[in-house]
């Protein structure tokens, strides 16, 4: 993963208010919507030059003024024609776009390298966690025609456009110095573009290799906690599924459509400590028989990591299961911990909490007993953390394990307690403004 972060000695200072030499418009003009710009004479003007037909192909476009003016923008040759609607279904702009033939390109002819590395999840949350815990304001920035602005480093050429043919040189083509929406190379180019472009605004590029997981979590597992461990146990039978694997997938939905305001609550104003929480299930797979291991970690009160995942081995105790899972929060913990390094934070002495005193032990003891020298030398791992004082563990009962919705099924009660501890909350109208409230 790249991340680009700002140093500490630079001429560039926050400030609260955006400069108003870079604000285009009206600053002191009120926000408006696309329904309350339906009366501005202006933008019913707009709407005349804005086709509300939808084209099939070049043949028909071209018969269009709109289209036209829309393809002379693009000035390429267009296989995709399709009009951009608001939530009302008006047409508010006529989208045309060049689209290559990428499925026809080889590796090693056309292209070398195609990997555009992007940002973990864990890393934006923790993002608006700082940005929550210091009150900051976030702007976001959007790129027109983002792969159009990718410089090619390999000789690619495409038919000149259809509608747009040179009538004194039909037969020739055009030589690409960009890329085009469709071409394998495209997302690494625009990466490498904006990679030395923040390069060269003073930000530091820093690499790290990750390991993949198992299974594959389903996209609202990135911002519902709540249902990561029914997701994660439902993906391991993706290869050889069953009625009844079908039927507690439609059980998350059920729940999915009965909690759909629910997500996490970031309070400003609250602590910024890391902590994590570590819980083991023994045999938790019914096949295998091997660990299943939860894990979250915490800035303050803002829940901004979590996994639910099966370890690749089979615990003879469930001590030892405990002990593994552990060494597998410790080497998230430590990912955090650099990856916090960046805004200016170097934790040591991280509480890092687990139910059972004889892992902790076992982790606190530098001495290799024979009951524990079968355990792979990886999950020894944590030893060396504990004994350099970058983690400190502690007991915590069970009935206040933040980690025990990630390992196993609880009953309702249980349940909503935990996700309620761990920072979940209804995100209504009315709930926001009592929470909005509450942390003012």
């Amino acid at each position: 993963m790249h991340t680009f972060n700002q140093p500490q000695d630079s001429e560039y200072r926050w400030t609260k208010e955006h400069p108003l030499t870079q604000v285009r418009g009206d600053p002191s003009k009120p926000v408006q919507t696309r329904r309350q710009l339906a009366t501005d004479p202006e933008m019913c003007m707009f709407a005349l030059t804005v086709s509300t037909s939808e084209s099939k192909n070049i043949k028909e476009a071209m018969a269009d003024s709109a289209w036209i003016e829309a393809m002379q923008e693009e000035l390429y040759r267009f296989d995709r024609l399709q009009n951009k609607k608001d939530e009302d279904q008006t047409v508010i702009r006529n989208k045309a776009r060049l689209v290559a033939k990428g499925y026809a390109q080889e590796e090693g002819i056309y292209f070398e390298k195609l990997s555009a590395l992007v940002t973990r999840l864990e890393a934006v949350r923790i993002f608006v966690a700082y940005v929550a815990h210091k009150s900051f304001p976030i702007y976001q920035m959007d790129v027109k025609t983002t792969f159009l602005n990718g410089p090619l480093k390999e000789e690619v050429y495409v038919a000149q456009p259809d509608g747009f043919v040179d009538p004194d040189h039909p037969e020739k083509v055009y030589h690409l110095r960009k890329a085009l929406y469709g071409l394998k190379q495209a997302p690494r180019a625009w990466y490498d573009k904006l990679s030395n472009f923040l390069i060269s605004k003073g930000f530091t590029k820093d690499q790290t290799d990750y390991r993949s997981k198992i299974g594959s979590l389903m996209y609202l597992t990135s911002s519902r906690p709540d249902i990561v461990q029914a997701v994660s146990y439902c993906a391991r039978y993706q290869a050889r599924q069953t009625e009844k694997h079908l039927k507690e997938v439609k059980r998350i939905f059920r729940y999915l459509r009965g909690t759909i305001n629910m997500g996490l609550w970031y309070p400003k104003g609250s602590g910024f400590e890391l902590t994590a929480f570590s819980d083991a299930y023994h045999a938790g797979c019914v096949d295998t028989r091997k660990i299943t291991f939860g894990g979250i970690q915490f800035l303050g009160d803002k829940l901004v990591s979590w996994m639910s995942k099966k370890q690749d081995c089979t615990a003879m105790s469930y001590t030892e299961a405990e002990y593994v899972a552990l060494s597998a929060s410790c080497a998230q913990v430590m990912l955090m911990r650099t990856e916090l390094q960046d805004y200016g934070f170097n934790y040591n002495k991280i509480p890092l909490y687990c139910d059972s005193q004889s892992a902790i032990a076992i982790s606190c003891n530098l001495v290799q007993h024979s009951r524990t020298k079968h355990i792979h030398t990886r999950y020894h791992f944590i030893k060396e953390q504990v004994e350099n004082g970058i983690i400190e563990l502690y007991f915590v009962r069970t009935e206040y394990q933040l980690a025990d919705m990630f390992t196993k099924a609880l009953s309702k009660d249980r349940f909503q307690y935990l996700v309620r501890r761990i920072g979940m909350r209804c995100l209504t109208p009315a709930e926001l403004e009592v929470l909005t409230n509450e942390s003012a």
